[in-house]
């Protein structure tokens, strides 16, 4: 028996409809377990927790699949590892769209002073931009939480986290602890 194509896609436009309103109740209820900690629409005001709102998409995507693998973050791999790719790729659209509010990190004037030099001297915006917005699959530093970054460089350099070019752990290695203090609340000072 032979089906028109047309058939075989008013039949799967009907399923996708009729599945929609489920697929909504479950993006809902995972966006509310990602609020929970990361905040109202992704902009977290507790310095543990990273802000996730304007993030660029593909790093978003990228990062729940490696939290998925790794165990370097006792209370974020089981939710990534909860996630399908579906899940995943709506997250990611979803948070990269959020507007991200700015003056959420605290910092000291001081160390981002420092820490504004000692990134033109490494170069940081090579890979994260010059406004530190991130890009692609680099990470938006601008804005974000001074303790969460410092906690983030420290399990790159400790290779416990990914690095996916190596290119960070090259860099960490050859400047002081209080210098990714430093950077950290540079970082935190951009708008």
């Amino acid at each position: 028996m032979h089906i028109p194509r047309t058939m075989i896609r008013i039949v799967a436009m009907i399923a996708a409809l009729a599945a929609a309103p489920a697929l909504a109740q479950d993006a809902a209820a995972r966006l509310t377990l990602c609020q929970g900690c990361h905040g109202p629409d992704g902009n977290s005001r507790n310095p543990q927790y990273p802000v996730i709102a304007g993030q660029p998409m593909i790093y978003t995507f990228l990062r729940l699949k490696q939290l998925q693998q790794q165990i370097e973050n006792p209370e974020m791999t089981p939710i990534a590892r909860s996630l399908s790719d579906k899940d995943i790729e709506w997250l990611a659209t979803y948070f990269s769209g959020r507007k991200r509010e700015t003056g959420l990190a605290a910092f000291d004037a001081t160390r981002a002073e420092r820490g504004k030099q000692l990134a033109a001297r490494l170069g940081c915006a090579q890979c994260h931009q010059a406004n530190y917005a991130g890009a692609n699959q680099m990470p938006r530093l601008a804005g974000q939480h001074a303790p969460y970054l410092v906690a983030q460089m420290q399990l790159i350099l400790a290779n416990r986290r990914s690095d996916d070019n190596g290119n960070m752990v090259d860099m960490l290695r050859r400047i002081q602890p209080q210098d990714i203090e430093d950077l950290s609340h540079y970082f935190a000072s951009l708008p």
